[in-house]
């Protein structure tokens, strides 16, 4: 209050020196002066005492010490607060360029009112000239110098004051309340609710209401002169004072209401508008903050992640996937990076999502720099607000040391079936070893090599021919040993039958085996022949197949008593091939079946099993895209199936395995 009283003071003095230093020269000089000349005369002293006031005023407002922050005005609110002030700056500048068109036009109202309309006095002409050149001062003062953050809202306050001054400058020296451009006052008074605060808008509204009424009750109190517009004979200014009070009241009663009803609409729209961005600056600002942590995410989840379009080409990578597939992995296509030409677009875990319109998961083998790399690839649609697929995005998980460890874990089960065959095996082998020996002596004994008669070299050639069969029966079973315990990832054709005669002849010289049976019950072609189609696999991995079997049969070995029986069967089914081994034993417990696929669960005694077999004979399973199932009674044996696609290495989507198991007591 104290500032603005020292401001209003020093306005007083500026006007009553402006006024008294006029009137002295006045009537000490301007005796005789025509009246013409004194005319204009209070023209120049009204229109520079309103702006020498006015700048006064402005000085004041723009030189006040900065407000600064209040405290606890911080983090998003800062933001908030800094983003209203940059706009504002760019507002001020906006109203800048708005009155050079504004000085434009009143350059260009003027002229043709005064020399084609002849409705303004040569006098008003001069008034509106002179107050338009002003103007073109003030804004190009403020044009050269643009608001900081730090006053831009006085200088707003500024633009909007001088404006106002000017607009009531015009209308008093253009025929006063009857000039119709007296309704610019409200134009200014929605310009300070868009550039101002509610209450800069309302002081606004004040000083615009305050300038038209003091012009109007001056006026009409002849204090001021009259500037009226001419029409024809009338004098239009006139008229106000033949009007009474109550005409004017009403008048400016009407004005003031009328202002200050833009100012109340102007004003609680501007709030709603500002509310509403500063709800969308918080939101945009969460947004940034969750956008951050997703990047952050993205960046450190230690997965490539790619989007692909509707023609499989990748627009968007994250560091990981541009780090394992290059940098230029931008438009091309997801199948050339994931599969790399081999199995085509048709096996493609995008173009199957995409098509299914559902989450797609693949397994997928590839050479990255030399060094083989195994991925796990997650392929799922992104649907655009209409509901439709527009994109895919794909995760890649490298798995390379789970599936070395996995291979160990195979490895390691693999051999340890090889160490339970020994002894089997050294017994299977000791019988034709034993023919060789005998052979070989009876053929000692004839050392001399003469052989008397057509009978003695039939026997030799006889105990020859026994010698070379038993050395390759020996041979195949080392064989069979060596390539079931050698580690392979190759995809081949699988003979069906010779895979399972194989493998049952690798368990048959076991103790377990010998005290049993195993019956088959399956086509049994020649080996190597192969003459009936239906009994091969085109692409899958025999050694990992003849290991979920051979733990099968040692698995049903262990469970059927002294004399029972184990059935092993083979049966062409929905377009792959069904593998079973069924046993007359103990059965499965239903406390117990529930959990015989966890790893490291067995319900053998301490050091007869180690819980790893059927876990990993189901993981090699689910691996060939098949199934591995189990039918129990308790008391009447267990039956295990292994279903295997005709080619276990496509992509397609993997057999469902809702259910493993199904037990009855």
């Amino acid at each position: 209050m104290i500032k603005w009283a020292r401001v209003s003071s020093i306005a007083f003095l500026a006007w009553f020196a402006i006024f008294g230093i006029y009137e002295i020269i006045e009537r000490a000089f301007l005796q005789g002066a025509s009246e013409s000349l004194i005319y204009v005369l209070h023209i120049v002293r009204g229109t520079g005492t309103s702006f020498a006031l006015a700048a006064i005023v402005a000085w004041y407002i723009l030189n006040r010490r900065p407000t600064s922050t209040p405290p606890g005005i911080t983090g998003l609110r800062t933001i908030v607060a800094e983003t209203q002030l940059e706009e504002l700056i760019s507002q001020t500048s906006w109203i800048v360029r708005l009155r050079w068109i504004a000085i434009a036009g009143v350059f260009a109202v003027t002229i043709m009112c005064r020399f084609v309309f002849q409705i303004i006095s040569a006098f008003s002409t001069l008034a509106l000239i002179l107050i338009g050149f002003t103007m073109l001062g003030y804004n190009a003062l403020l044009a050269t110098h643009p608001p900081k953050t730090e006053n831009v809202i006085r200088v707003a306050f500024v633009h909007v004051f001088l404006d106002l001054v000017s607009l009531t400058l015009m209308i008093y020296f253009s025929g006063g309340i009857n000039n119709p451009f007296f309704l610019f006052y409200l134009f200014h008074i929605v310009i300070a609710g868009i550039l101002l605060n509610k209450g800069e808008t309302y002081l606004v509204t004040l000083i615009a209401c305050s300038l038209f009424c003091c012009m109007a009750v001056l006026e009409k109190s002849a204090v001021l002169a009259s500037f009226p517009l001419l029409y024809g004979s009338g004098v239009v200014g006139e008229q106000l004072r033949s009007h009474g009070w109550t005409y004017v009241s009403g008048f400016l009663g009407a004005f003031v209401a009328t202002a200050c009803c833009t100012a109340y609409f102007t004003t609680t729209i501007m709030d709603k508008l500002r509310t509403r961005g500063i709800e969308i600056l918080e939101a945009g600002e969460i947004l940034s903050q969750e956008r951050a942590k997703t990047e952050d995410i993205v960046r450190n989840v230690g997965a490539g992640l790619l989007i692909t379009d509707l023609q499989n080409k990748v627009v968007w990578a994250n560091e990981i996937a541009q780090e394992w597939f290059g940098a230029d992995i931008l438009d091309q296509t997801g199948c050339s990076l994931l599969w790399q030409g081999d199995a085509g677009c048709e096996s493609c875990p995008i173009n199957s999502a995409r098509d299914a319109n559902a989450p797609v998961t693949r397994e997928r083998s590839i050479r990255l720099n030399g060094v083989q790399r195994f991925f796990l690839t997650s392929c799922t649609p992104l649907l655009s607000t209409g509901g439709e697929i527009n994109q895919v995005l794909v995760l890649i998980q490298d798995i390379s040391h789970l599936k070395e460890m996995e291979i160990q874990i195979m490895q390691t089960g693999r051999m340890a079936a090889v160490g339970q065959l020994a002894a089997g095996i050294a017994h299977e082998i000791n019988n034709p070893l034993a023919i060789v020996a005998s052979s070989a002596e009876i053929l000692a004994e004839r050392e001399d090599g003469s052989m008397s008669s057509d009978e003695e070299r039939s026997s030799t050639a006889n105990h020859l021919k026994r010698i070379g069969d038993n050395v390759f029966r020996c041979k195949n079973i080392i064989q069979n040993l060596l390539v079931f315990s050698r580690g392979e990832e190759s995809e081949e054709v699988i003979n069906i039958p010779v895979l399972l005669d194989d493998t049952i002849q690798l368990v048959e010289g076991s103790s377990r085996a010998r005290q049993r049976h195993i019956e088959r019950n399956y086509f049994t072609n020649d080996r190597g022949k192969g003459d009936d189609s239906s009994w091969f696999l085109t692409r899958s991995r025999p050694l990992q197949v003849q290991q979920v079997l051979l733990n099968l049969l040692m698995n049903a070995l262990d469970a059927t008593d002294i004399g029972g029986t184990v059935t092993v069967s083979a049966e062409n089914k929905d377009g792959g091939i069904e593998l079973s081994v069924a046993d007359d034993g103990t059965g499965i417990s239903p406390d117990d079946i529930g959990r015989i696929f966890d790893p490291f669960f067995t319900t053998k005694p301490v050091g007869k099993g180690s819980g790893l077999g059927l876990y990993i004979s189901h993981q090699i399973i689910e691996s060939l895209n098949g199934r591995l199932t189990v039918d129990s009674r308790l008391g009447e044996g267990s039956l295990f199936r292994i279903w295997l696609p005709d080619d276990s290495s496509a992509t397609g989507e993997p057999a469902e395995v809702a259910d493993h198991t199904n037990v009855a007591v």
